[in-house]
């Protein structure tokens, strides 16, 4: 595999998140959000006030890396993470484990590098929020989610995590959570002044009864909470719908919308029209997906489908509302695969997705996959990232 240049990646993550902060008060506007799609009682929460800044949010970006035979190296985003991306607890627990084997301290000596972990990053960004909504104190924090989700394990890093740094943290699902006399408290009557929002826009919909509490108390700003609702319609694809088409350039500047344009593969809205005929024609080179979805849920890649089983794909996605996306190259490289005799060495494609803090970047979440779909819930692997040099 080619050598990769850190730092012009990193420096195209920032521009991005620059870019997006552009975006994000516009995007809340009734017009935007019924040409995204989003349900009108999503819409009333993400325009719902909020003291914090454009920007100021965790994200992640999924993509690939892109190589040309002439050494060039390009990056294309698939999917924008900005409601709630999780994972990053999960790696730096993953690097901790592998810095003490025999393996890694080897690779360290001969290869001298650095992991850029997230923990020094994620807190930061949530105290900055808190200050920006106008806290004053040290906050009791609450990492907020149902508890029956398959990360919540991570949630248990993070508040060892907070608290080691001398910051009162809890986790709590949203039913244990009450609004009483204007505070936010949890199952055990303590207030909570800062929540780490990792429950999804639409499950707390979903539950809008259950989760009443945090709502009201959101609604009324009477707690801190990031990300804020206001970014949800960055993590729609059908966002990235838009990004090419003429009505999006009041949008943005000319320089800004170049950068993103150039970042972002053609995507369209399925929709009955001659875009189908477009559709059965380049089969071999698109990608269904589900407009809101995530985990990998929903997918369609026509280059492994038949005529007959694209036909009923297409009828799917016209009637669920599905974005259709040109392929874009999926990278793949050798990896070392532990086994009881030894080593064994294997192709696997990789994708390529940083952490974002606001603008601070993270290491970058980097999934192999012996198939094209380079999700954990469809199988894939984490693979850390050691950085020798930018």
């Amino acid at each position: 595999m080619r050598q990769v240049h850190l730092k012009p990646l990193q420096d195209q993550m920032r521009r991005l998140v620059r870019v997006l902060a552009k975006l994000e008060e516009p995007l809340r506007s009734t017009e935007w959000l019924d040409r995204l799609g989003i349900h009108r009682t999503e819409q009333q929460l993400i325009q719902w006030p909020s003291r914090l800044k454009s920007g100021e949010y965790i994200s992640r970006v999924d993509g690939f890396l892109e190589f040309f035979e002439d050494g060039r190296i390009a990056y294309q985003i698939v999917e924008l993470n900005v409601d709630s991306p999780g994972g990053a607890a999960f790696m730096d627990e993953c690097v901790r484990l592998l810095k003490r084997t025999s393996l890694w301290k080897r690779l360290a000596k001969e290869f001298p590098g650095r992991y850029l972990s997230t923990d020094s990053r994620d807190l930061p960004l949530l105290l900055k929020a808190w200050e920006e909504w106008g806290g004053r104190h040290k906050p009791r924090i609450a990492v907020v989610d149902w508890v029956t989700v398959n990360t919540a394990a991570e949630f248990e890093l993070l508040k060892v995590r907070y608290s080691k740094l001398g910051y009162e943290t809890v986790i709590c699902d949203p039913r244990e959570l009450e609004y009483r006399d204007g505070k936010l408290v949890d199952y055990d009557g303590k207030v909570i002044d800062l929540v780490y929002r990792r429950v999804l826009v639409e499950d707390l919909l979903a539950h809008a009864e259950a989760a009443r509490p945090f709502l009201n108390a959101y609604r009324e700003e009477a707690v801190c909470v990031v990300n804020s609702f206001a970014c949800k319609p960055l993590t729609v694809k059908s966002l990235l719908s838009w990004v090419h088409r003429p009505e999006f350039e009041c949008m943005l500047n000319k320089s800004d919308l170049t950068f993103l344009r150039s970042l972002v593969p053609w995507t369209a809205i399925v929709e009955d029209g001659p875009l189908l005929d477009k559709l059965r024609k380049e089969r071999d080179q698109t990608i269904l997906k589900p407009a809101d979805g995530y985990g990998g849920q929903g997918l369609y890649l026509g280059w492994e489908m038949d005529e007959l089983a694209w036909e009923r794909a297409i009828d799917e996605a016209v009637k669920d509302r599905y974005v259709a996306q040109k392929r874009v190259h999926i990278p793949h490289a050798v990896f070392p695969v532990p086994q009881e005799a030894g080593w064994t060495f294997e192709d696997f494609r990789f994708d390529f997705d940083p952490y974002m803090f606001g603008q601070a970047v993270a290491d970058p979440l980097v999934r192999v996959s012996q198939t094209d779909i380079t999700n954990v819930k469809a199988g894939a692997q984490i693979a850390a990232t050691w950085v020798l040099s930018d």
